[in-house]
């Protein structure tokens, strides 16, 4: 790769200069941990305005190889490992895994912390729960965090016609607080369930870019899991969302 030509008198397009960054980065320049130089040191090397530099280095950080920190200098960043967020189903086990149980076989327990409500169904949830758009549904929203940081994104969608009442209306109170979803519908005589998840990268929104402490637009996992009953009616609804570059999910399917 040809390097870009710095304090030459002319100025370099951001795509240039973040080129020339990442070939300096990957060429050990700078280890992971360690700082570059200042924005401003940055800017005077290779005669760019301060905008262009600030897009040249908003492209290695949603590349992940620097990380942004306010009021603070870039740092290369170090490769992490990765949480390995246990999925395994009820169509290769007898119950799916709640989700503090995944989260304590991927890693260091950290801390839960979660809020049931009552909302209205937005279309897509709507969609694959097979309600109405409207209809009432029971929410659960799930946070959590490993040494200050957050690890997972959770919410949870049931109709509330079907708990409305019942002991396992709120997942984390009453006699089945925490249990599995298998444990909980069969507590309402409903099951024995199946389970489908639909995977998806996509960028983070500004909110989960707070959350996770990364750009907004830097790369997210989504995983929707939806229970079905035996008579292939949804009862439940869980979309999880993870760091793309520090989680992973693992799968553990039947051969027979």
């Amino acid at each position: 790769m040809q390097q870009v030509q710095r304090s030459a008198g002319r100025s370099s397009s951001y795509v240039e200069i973040a080129a020339d960054l990442r070939r300096r980065i990957l060429a050990g320049e700078w280890k992971p941990g360690e700082q570059l130089p200042s924005h401003r040191e940055l800017c005077k090397e290779y005669g760019a305005a301060s905008s262009t530099m600030a897009a040249a280095r908003g492209i290695l950080v949603t590349e992940q190889l620097l990380d942004s920190r306010p009021g603070a200098r870039m740092v290369v960043r170090v490769p992490a490992k990765l949480r390995q967020v246990e999925r395994t189903g009820p169509a290769a086990a007898p119950v799916a895994l709640p989700l503090r149980a995944q989260e304590e076989q991927a890693g260091p327990v950290g801390e839960w912390s979660s809020r049931t409500r009552s909302v209205s169904a937005e279309p897509e949830i709507a969609q694959l729960l097979r309600v109405e758009p409207g209809a009432r549904l029971v929410e659960t929203q799930y946070l959590h965090r490993v040494a200050g940081r957050t690890t997972r994104l959770s919410t949870c969608w049931e109709p509330r016609e079907l708990v409305d009442g019942s002991p396992v209306m709120l997942p984390e109170e009453g006699p089945l607080a925490g249990q599995s979803v298998e444990a909980r519908m069969a507590s309402l005589g409903v099951g024995p369930l199946t389970a489908v998840d639909m995977l998806a990268a996509r960028p983070a929104s500004p909110e989960e870019g707070q959350h996770f402490v990364t750009r907004a637009g830097s790369p997210v996992l989504q995983v929707t899991r939806v229970y079905s009953s035996e008579d292939g009616r949804p009862v439940h609804v869980e979309r999880t969302v993870v760091r793309g570059d520090r989680s992973g999910m693992v799968y553990r399917l039947p051969t027979r």
